[in-house]
C-alpha cells in the first residue's frame, strides 16, 4: 500500500541507504527547543523502521503473481508466475534484514534516550521495550525482525509456495523459506560483540515462536503445518548437539519445543475444509420437529427461463 517505485527491491535499498543516513546523523536535533529529550524516542521509531512498507512489497514476490483483470473478449489473461530468480533475490533481501549488523543501533544512539519524561506517557507509538522505564536497546531489533518473519510465515503465503512449487519444481516452495530463515537464525554463528550476540539470541527466539505459531495455527494448511512441526523436531535434534554448558539458550528451546510436540501429541487438523453446496439450502421452520428444504426447479428453454415445480421434501437426520 505505501511501497514506492516500479523496481521493488531497488528501493528497498534505497531506502535502507537513507535508513542508515538518517540513524548516523540522528540527535537531539531532531526536537523542538524546549521539549524533553525523551521524546527522541517518537522520532526514532519512524526513521528505523522506514523500510517497512517496501519489506511488505518485497515479500509479495514470494509466490507473487502477474496479472490484470480482463474480460471475455480480450485477449488471454498474462496471469503467471513470478520467475525463480526474482523471487529467491527476494527471499535473500529480506534475510538480509534479520542480521544483526542491520537491526543494531549505530554507537550514536546508544545511552541516548532517557526515561520518559512526566506528562509525555509512552503510547503506541514507542518501542514495545521489555526493561521498565528504560529506554530498551534490543526493542527497536526486536520490531525490525519480527517484521521479516511474520512476513516470511504467514500462512497463505506458504500455501501459495506450496501450491506454486507443485506446479513448477523450479519455483520455491514453503520448505525453502522456513529452511532459510532457521538457517539465517538458529544455525548462524553467535558474533564475537555482546551487543550483536544479544540481537542473534532474541532474534533466534522470535523466529523459534513463529514456528510454533505457524505450527500451531488454524490458518495454514496441514501441509504448512506438518513442515512447521518437522523443522522444529529437526531443530530440537540439532540443539542437542551443542554443549549444553556453552549454550543455555539451546537448552530453553529444546525445551520448548519438546513442550510444543507433547501438547499436541494427539492431532486433530485445525484446518477445515469446506465443501460447497450442491443442492438448494433450505430453512427450518418455526415449531416444526423435522424441517423440510423447500426450493425452486428451473430450466432453460430457449432463452426463457420457466419455473417448473415449487418442492417440499422432508429432510434426512
Amino acid at each position: 500500500l505505501w511501497d514506492n517505485g516500479s523496481d521493488v527491491m531497488g528501493r528497498l535499498a534505497e531506502l535502507l541507504e537513507i535508513r542508515r543516513t538518517g540513524l548516523r546523523n540522528f540527535s537531539p536535533r531532531v526536537l523542538s527547543a524546549g521539549m524533553p529529550l525523551s521524546e527522541m524516542e517518537r522520532k526514532l521509531v519512524p526513521v528505523f523502521l522506514l523500510h517497512r512498507y517496501q519489506l511488505e512489497a518485497t515479500a509479495k514476490l514470494l509466490a507473487g503473481l502477474t496479472y490484470d483483470h480482463r474480460v471475455r473478449g480480450e485477449d488471454e489473461t498474462s496471469l503467471a508466475p513470478l520467475n525463480a530468480a526474482t523471487q529467491t533475490r527476494a527471499l535473500s533481501a529480506l534475510l538480509a534484514l534479520l542480521e544483526p549488523g542491520h537491526l543494531a543501533l549505530p554507537p550514536n544512539l546508544r545511552y541516548l534516550v532517557p526515561p520518559a519524561a512526566p506528562g509525555y506517557p509512552r503510547t503506541r507509538e514507542n518501542f514495545n521495550g521489555a526493561t521498565g522505564t528504560t529506554f530498551d536497546h534490543l526493542a527497536p531489533a526486536r520490531s525490525g525482525a519480527e517484521l521479516v518473519i511474520t512476513e516470511l510465515l504467514q500462512p497463505l503465503r506458504l500455501a501459495r509456495m506450496d501450491e506454486q512449487n507443485s506446479l513448477d519444481a523450479t519455483l520455491p516452495g514453503a520448505s525453502d523459506v522456513i529452511d532459510s530463515l532457521v538457517g539465517s537464525s538458529w544455525k548462524s554463528e553467535i558474533p564475537a560483540d555482546d551487543y550483536l550476540a544479544a540481537i542473534r539470541v532474541q532474534t533466534n527466539w522470535l523466529v523459534l515462536n513463529g514456528l510454533l505459531s505457524l505450527a500451531g495455527t488454524a490458518e495454514a494448511t496441514d501441509s504448512t503445518r506438518s513442515l512447521a512441526v518437522s523443522t522444529l523436531i529437526g531443530l530440537e535434534q540439532d540443539l542437542g548437539k551443542r554443549d549444553m554448558r556453552q549454550d543455555g539458550q539451546a537448552e530453553g528451546a529444546k525445551r520448548a519445543i519438546r513442550l510444543f510436540i507433547d501438547q499436541h501429541a494427539t492431532h486433530e487438523s485445525e484446518y477445515k475444509v469446506t465443501v460447497q453446496p450442491g443442492s438448494p439450502i433450505g430453512y427450518k421452520i418455526p415449531g416444526q420437529k423435522n424441517p423440510r428444504r423447500s426450493g425452486v426447479f428451473f430450466t432453460w428453454a430457449g432463452h426463457q427461463r420457466s419455473v417448473i415445480s415449487k418442492y417440499s421434501m422432508a429432510a434426512g437426520p
